[in-house]
């Protein structure tokens, strides 16, 4: 990292220019940091940052910062920077990068963030009377003051990347008892040129009811139990276009799948360019897939098992602009033997900055359900209803909500006082 403490330097000379004022400014710059989609600590931007007024409402500020991250191969984070110059730098914007390693600690992110933030503040406060506070690293690690080439990064793993875990729970009260075990399992690669993973997972799931019935006390006992290998291969073809396939092979008590055997070919089409995906992301995908399914028991169109063909599409929408977030997506599947079977969903989340101190959020996920064909067949009793023994039939899910805020009071928000911030 020692190559980036000759930045500051190079943003002085390429940015200066797209300052509006050239004129000394007496005053602290206003800024407004917009990270809601990576999560900072606002505490440590504050009390390591002190030659500018941190700010509530992004209309009052100078400079707007807009932070996002996007999931790299592998399994860090590639972190965007903009700063948009507003009021008396109106005329400025600039874009920086960072990154965080897999297992990023939160003191590692938060540095990493503070790094970055500071070096896009450099060449606008340089046009405040606070310049004078900046002290600036120009030495390379043999302390000489010359430049220094970073050497081409290799990989021993070739980029693979493997993960093992397992986790439990048990909870327990007079008349109710569970035990959970989850376990996975994955191995994944991704490059610009190609996405490969292999993952398998287990789960184990039992529950124990005690009741009353008159005299007689009575244990009912639901064991569930899954599991899953899936291997998925996505190839990049152009800026716009990719296309892969996904295959598994599952086993889920709960939702009667004795042996599930899945393919899926697809082909994707991004209307912005891929690497504009911190900004604006827009996909849409299509494929055509197979299941052979083997029941555990007969289903309500009288199949132990069976063969299905079908088909999916989907349209994906991301945006991260300084007027808020939007991610939105729409999809439909139906199986070819008959339409009518078939799966609309929609999901939708918006949060709109309406003015400097009005926010505005919606969400809403739902989809209209014509497709369960594993479901077993025969009334469902008020037992299995209660205690989730098996899948229930269902035409929707709906799951949604909006909400306003407002506020007022001081814009500067300069100021840490962690007392009594424990529960």
């Amino acid at each position: 990292m020692s190559n980036t403490r000759y930045i500051y330097i190079i943003l002085l000379l390429c940015f200066s220019s797209n300052v509006r004022s050239q004129v000394t400014s007496s005053e602290k710059i206003k800024v407004f940091v917009d990270c809601k989609n990576v999560g900072c600590d606002f505490n440590f931007l504050r009390t390591e940052i002190k030659l500018v007024d941190f700010v509530l409402d992004r209309v009052e500020a100078d400079v707007h910062i807009l932070i996002t991250a996007v999931r790299n191969g592998n399994g860090g984070n590639n972190l965007q920077f903009i700063f948009f110059g507003q009021n008396k730098f109106d005329q400025y914007q600039d874009t920086l990068l960072g990154t965080l390693v897999p297992n990023s600690t939160g003191v590692e992110t938060r540095l990493e963030i503070v790094k970055r933030v500071k070096h896009g503040l450099v060449p606008l406060i340089s046009h405040t009377s606070y310049a004078d506070f900046i002290d600036i690293g120009m030495k390379g690690n043999n302390g000489e003051g010359t430049s220094i080439t970073p050497p081409a990064s290799t990989d021993k793993w070739n980029y693979w990347i493997f993960n093992v875990g397992s986790d439990g729970s048990y909870n327990a009260e007079q008349v109710y008892k569970s035990l959970h075990l989850n376990g996975h399992l994955s191995a994944n690669r991704t490059t610009d040129k190609l996405k490969v993973s292999f993952n398998s997972t287990y789960g184990y799931n039992n529950s124990t009811y005690i009741y009353d019935e008159g005299a007689e006390t009575k244990k009912n006992v639901v064991v569930n139990s899954n599991y899953s290998v899936n291997h998925r291969l996505i190839k990049s073809i152009t800026k716009h276009w990719s296309a892969g396939y996904d295959a598994s092979y599952s086993n889920n008590t709960f939702s009667n799948n004795k042996r599930r055997q899945y393919y899926r070919a697809a082909i994707e089409y991004a209307i912005f360019p891929y690497d504009e995906v911190n900004n604006k992301f827009f996909t849409i995908n299509y494929g055509v897939d197979v299941r052979d399914n083997k029941y555990y028991d007969t289903t309500i169109y009288n199949k132990i098992s069976e063969t299905l063909w079908g088909h999916r599409a989907q349209a994906y929408l991301s945006l991260r602009q300084k007027w808020g977030s939007v991610n939105s997506s729409i999809t439909y599947s139906n199986f070819f033997k008959d339409k009518s079977l078939n799966n609309l969903a929609l999901s939708i989340n918006i949060n709109v900055k309406v003015a400097g101190n009005l926010t505005f959020y919606i969400y809403s996920n739902g989809s209209l359900i014509h497709d369960q064909v594993y479901l077993v067949k025969g009334q469902a009793s008020e037992q299995d209803i209660l205690i989730r023994r098996r899948q229930i039939a269902s035409a929707y899910h709906l799951n949604s909500g909006a909400g306003l805020n407002f506020r007022l009071g001081s814009m500067l928000n300069n100021f840490v006082n962690p007392r009594f911030d424990h529960p």
